[in-house]
């Protein structure tokens, strides 16, 4: 759920907040199984710049690149006794993705890459896909 301001034309900027609960595997040392999950609460501020390859009223088209400052603010349930404690307040993503716009919906798809670690002390860089849907005003 969140908010976010695009500055229109070829090149173009957008400044959002938004809070995102993502769920996390977690994976033993050695192993490729991800049985054990854990969502963290967090608030995201996607600072983005883009091209826009087609932009008509009806349909565009967009590519983007971005920073991600995300600040933790909470843990949900889980059975490896993650809590707020065991995590960084900070993470840093990158992002990129490509955007749909039709009539006045928004749709983006694309990826977060956590530069540094969620856990403390674990090796634990984040990674996410995600589907943004949104309304334009």
């Amino acid at each position: 759920i969140g908010l976010s301001w695009r500055k229109a034309g070829f090149f173009y900027t957008q400044l959002g907040i938004r809070y995102n609960s993502p769920v996390y595997s977690v994976f033993e040392a050695g192993s490729d199984s991800g049985d054990h999950k854990f969502s963290v609460s967090d608030i995201d501020i996607p600072i983005t710049v883009g091209l826009n390859f087609l932009s008509g009223r009806i349909l565009g088209l967009r590519a983007f690149l971005g920073a991600v400052p995300a600040f933790n603010i909470g843990v949900g349930d889980n059975d490896q006794d993650i809590d707020k404690d065991n995590i960084n307040t900070f993470v840093f993503y990158g992002q990129a993705g490509i955007g749909v716009d039709v009539l006045f919906l928004s749709i983006d798809l694309g990826y977060n890459y956590g530069f540094n670690d969620m856990i403390k002390d674990v090796n634990s860089k984040p990674g996410q896909g995600f589907l943004n849907i949104g309304f334009k005003f």
